[in-house]
């Protein structure tokens, strides 16, 4: 784990210990050693209280309060909302308030406003994930500290957001009590447009939800609010796989809400079919939902395995062909595009495609076809098609994410280009945004319909 002598020191309050390490192994060494995580003596010192050694680093030459101020490195695993920590925010996360009151004195109030580099969240933003009450109360009572839990991080995420999707239930009532409910009622801005509850729905923080539901100026009015994309919080747990929430949020907010509609008309089983199949059975074995609302198109008539071709999401389509039958997984949209067609990008889905419908060759378009066998053996050229001809040229390579969102554990998405072509028509995701956090969550938002429909390959005919 790369903690090394140094760290010990910090983390045993020793700073003759620490004075002996930098004599024997070197100021630069001992000032700049990182564990695999990228925590230096500073980051170890905050994170387990050792306040005499905070002191030391301010003090000794050797170290000096760049120390303090160093974030963690830009490659270091690290919450994508609240971002690269220096000491001040490992304190607050950790509930050190004797370490704030330390480095108050020694750094003063503007070091405690230090944001993240990334992410620009600060001390309050840690202290809400990491559901420390008494931090943001000890914000509040300072008179040149009292706004930081207020402020939001660069994508509009308040502290109080943070805490809803962490469970954080004592730091949310702290926010209630001390800022007011109309303050807590705040969404994020622009398109995102996330409540509280959305943020504990994502994150399948169910206690959240139920603090929110029993608390006077929140309540029922905060869950069924719908985000800036028109989600409800049953399409923000369907999007993350939290099967348990979504239990909770139909026996609470009733089957006719779980059921209402987005702005591009999608249901709760179009966000689902982003990659959760546990979220898909779940409706099709319920008996107010079944197999008829996991058949339900969006406005442009796409279909759940429209989104799952969309994210290259080859078992939740393995899947809708064993619950929903094969003309299903195939049936086009009201532009004609199939859910083949909409996972162009993907080879996966194209073998999918490929393997199992041999015999239907016939019926579909010889290019394409050939297009998806070329993909599914892996060759290194690729099928362009353009006004019914074909053109060939060297298939870009994949881009790779990690495997899961380390924000709120659903799995991302597979291997895809940054950019990847879809067919005018097709579904397509929007703009980064965090799912809920960071969420890594795609827009449920389809392009305009351009172009003209002789120039698509219709894969039916």
């Amino acid at each position: 784990d790369g903690v090394t002598a140094v760290h010990l020191a910090a983390m045993g309050d020793l700073p003759a210990a620490l004075a002996k390490l930098a004599e024997m192994g070197g100021a630069a060494w001992a000032r700049t050693v990182a564990d695999v995580q990228g925590c230096g003596v500073a980051h170890f010192a905050a994170s387990f209280g050792a306040e005499k050694v905070l002191e030391f680093l301010v003090r000794d030459p050797n170290f000096g309060p760049a120390v303090l101020r160093a974030p963690l490195p830009a490659e270091c695993d690290r919450d994508p909302e609240t971002g690269r920590a220096a000491a001040c925010h490992m304190a607050a996360y950790n509930g050190r308030i004797e370490c704030a009151d330390t480095l108050l004195r020694l750094m003063g109030p503007e070091y405690m406003h230090t944001m993240t580099p990334d992410t620009r969240a600060n001390m309050a933003h840690f202290a809400a994930t990491g559901d420390q009450p008494e931090i943001i109360t000890w914000l509040l009572r300072h008179p040149q500290l009292r706004e930081l839990p207020t402020q939001s991080n660069h994508f509009g995420i308040f502290p109080f957001h943070l805490a809803a999707k962490a469970g954080s239930v004592n730091t949310l009532r702290v926010c209630v009590e001390e800022l007011g409910a109309d303050v807590v009622r705040m969404r994020t801005p622009g398109q995102l447009g996330m409540n509280v509850a959305h943020f504990a729905a994502c994150n399948g923080a169910t206690e959240s939800l139920e603090y929110i539901s029993a608390t006077k100026g929140l309540g029922r009015d905060v869950l069924v609010a719908k985000d800036g994309q028109g989600m409800t919080i049953a399409a923000s747990a369907a999007l993350n796989g939290r099967v348990p929430t979504l239990q909770w949020i139909v026996r609470t907010l009733g089957v006719p809400f779980v059921k209402s509609l987005d702005m591009e008309g999608r249901t709760a089983a179009h966000a689902a079919a982003l990659g959760n199949v546990s979220v898909l059975q779940f409706f099709a074995g319920h008996p107010e939902f079944g197999e008829a609302f996991l058949r339900q198109r969006d406005g442009s008539g796409n279909t759940i395995a429209h989104m799952a071709a969309m994210e290259g999401h080859t078992k939740v389509l393995s899947y809708i062909e064993s619950t929903l039958g094969a003309d299903f997984v195939r049936s086009p949209n009201n532009a004609r595009v199939t859910p083949q067609r909409t996972g162009a990008a993907y080879p996966a889905v194209q073998a999918f495609f490929a393997r199992g419908h041999a015999a239907s060759a016939a019926t579909v378009d010889p290019i394409q076809f050939f297009q998806a066998l070329l993909r599914a053996s892996g060759a290194d050229s690729t099928v362009t098609v353009l006004d019914g001809s074909a053109h060939y040229g060297k298939r870009d390579a994949p881009g790779h994410q990690g495997d899961g969102c380390g924000t709120c554990g659903r799995a991302r998405p597979q291997p895809a280009p940054s950019q990847p072509p879809t067919a005018s028509g097709a579904p397509s995701r929007g703009g980064g945004v965090p799912c809920g956090a960071g969420i890594d969550a795609p827009a449920l938002h389809v392009k305009p319909l351009t172009g003209s429909p002789s120039r698509w390959v219709d894969e039916l005919d």
